[in-house]
């Protein structure tokens, strides 16, 4: 390579081309001669520079171009200079060139460097695929030998599953046994158990937050309703099914609240009672939900017990009373009849007042105030019938007005709460009725709420723990601040 650019040098910069011999003396000669007087030929049309390159002689040449060694010399020392420079470029070529060579010998040396390490690198990895592949039969060699092993161990699994299987429809048959014994043990702890039933004071209590309970309703759901009762006649009555006012309001009773307005909410409240009462209070109700034919069975059994003659020990029969009912506690099913029941009267509470649609009825806290309602009534019925004293809401309870011939008498005055039917609320015990001279103050227009009673035993007789509340139309109004006004 050095060598092709030294020829490609020399051949751009070589010398020129130089003035013959004979020039070369002529201008010599000139040069000798410059200080004599020199005399110039004459020169003809024929001597003229029309032909410069074919002077006719040295003398003529120096003639014609005087001064033309200074110009050799001049162009000689331009030459050596440009030689100069020519060499200096041509010596920077050459280093030039060197560094050139040198750079492609490193550029040479890295790549047979980066050669070998590439193949260093290359036969690593394909040690390391070769690796790999062995890794990978070893992998595939255990993969099939741990499928043979999975299918044997599957095999096995399959054997100790029907194997615990059986052992589990076993245990479960012997969980079965060992519940039907407990169920005997239950019962049999359950009959040795001494009967311990509420106390009056609790059960009266419990009576009167009933009672209190149902006014709340009535009032919290139809206190901004005007003449519900006349509403819900109106609508007319369901095809089928119970219903809270049809079932239990009569033609007399609903003119009476049409003369007494006020009267409104206590006759919502008398209705609502009564169904409640009817449901899960009642004599005639042995448990909540059971079966008509069932209850009628018991109800039979007990009516006959009590006409046994001569008749057996009270204590026992209310015993076997009490028994009964608890049984019928313990029972899966007849817990599912009660809450069946519960469920049916708090459902029919709602839509016997279904034309009525001011209340909140439909809301979680409507549906959740009468489920309660409902609850407490059913509670207070399993505490009675649970208790080895005998209760009961009288004879008749809510048709009191047949045995006073719908008469009130200033001396049974203390022995009912009493709302007046002018005002719908509750008279104060202060209140002193106005009576005729036969010591009459008014008619019982209905009862809101029936007593609450303890039946007479041996050694007590019978209490009334609970006042009935009746709704009264006064022959005369009751004086303010509850005193008798002052004859005379």
């Amino acid at each position: 390579m050095a060598s092709r650019m030294m020829r490609y040098f020399h051949k751009a910069t070589g010398p020129k081309p130089t003035e013959s011999d004979d020039q070369a003396k002529q201008g010599r000669a000139a040069a000798d001669g410059a200080s004599e007087d020199t005399i110039y030929p004459k020169q003809t049309e024929r001597d003229s520079f029309t032909s410069p390159e074919q002077p006719q002689s040295a003398m003529e040449f120096v003639v014609e171009i005087p001064g033309s060694y200074e110009a050799v010399i001049k162009q000689k020392n331009e030459a050596s200079r440009q030689l100069t420079a020519h060499s200096e470029q041509l010596e920077e070529l050459i280093h030039r060139n060197s560094l050139l060579e040198q750079e492609f010998d490193d550029v040479v040396n890295i790549l047979r460097s980066d050669k070998k390490r590439l193949s260093e690198v290359i036969k690593g990895r394909d040690n390391k695929i070769q690796g790999l592949e062995y890794v990978i039969a070893d992998l595939q060699r255990e993969r099939q030998q741990y499928m043979h092993e999975s299918n044997v161990d599957r095999l096995a699994i399959k054997q100790q599953l029907r194997m615990r299987t059986q052992q589990l429809d076993g245990s479960r048959s012997e969980i079965k046994l060992l519940k039907t014994s407990l169920e005997e043990c239950k019962d049999r702890i359950f009959s040795m158990q001494p009967v311990q039933g509420m106390s009056d004071t609790q059960l009266q209590t419990s009576y009167t937050d009933l009672c209190n309970s149902i006014e709340y309703w009535v009032e919290e759901q139809f206190d901004e309703v005007e003449d519900v009762i006349r509403k819900v006649i109106t609508a007319g009555r369901p095809v089928s099914g119970p219903h809270v006012v049809w079932d239990h309001i009569s033609k007399a009773t609903f003119h009476v609240v049409k003369l007494n307005p006020e009267l409104n909410n206590a006759l919502l409240v008398a209705l609502m009672s009564r169904y409640l009462y009817s449901q899960f209070l009642s004599a005639d109700r042995v448990y909540p939900g059971l079966p008509d034919n069932t209850e009628a069975y018991l109800r039979d059994i007990n009516i006959g017990i009590n006409n046994i003659s001569p008749a057996k020990d009270m204590d026992s029969i209310q015993s076997w009373r009490v028994d009964l009912y608890r049984t019928l506690s313990s029972l899966e099913s007849a817990k599912k009849y009660r809450e069946n029941a519960l469920r049916f009267a708090s459902t029919t509470i709602q839509t016997s007042f279904k034309a009525v649609r001011s209340m909140d009825m439909d809301t979680r806290t409507g549906k959740s105030t009468c489920n309660h309602l409902v609850a407490d009534t059913a509670d207070l019925a399993g505490h009675i019938r649970q208790s080895m004293t005998m209760y009961d809401f009288g004879d008749d309870p809510y048709e009191i007005t047949k045995a006073v011939n719908g008469v009130l008498k200033l001396e049974n005055w203390k022995n009912f709460k009493i709302i007046d039917s002018r005002t719908g609320q509750a008279l104060r015990s202060s209140a002193v009725p106005v009576a005729d001279e036969n010591g009459r103050v008014g008619k019982i227009l209905f009862v809101v709420h029936p007593a609450f009673i303890r039946k007479p035993t041996k050694t007590a007789a019978a209490i009334i723990l609970v006042k009935p509340t009746i709704a009264v139309k006064f022959d005369h109004a009751i004086p303010r601040g509850g005193k008798r006004p002052v004859d005379g």
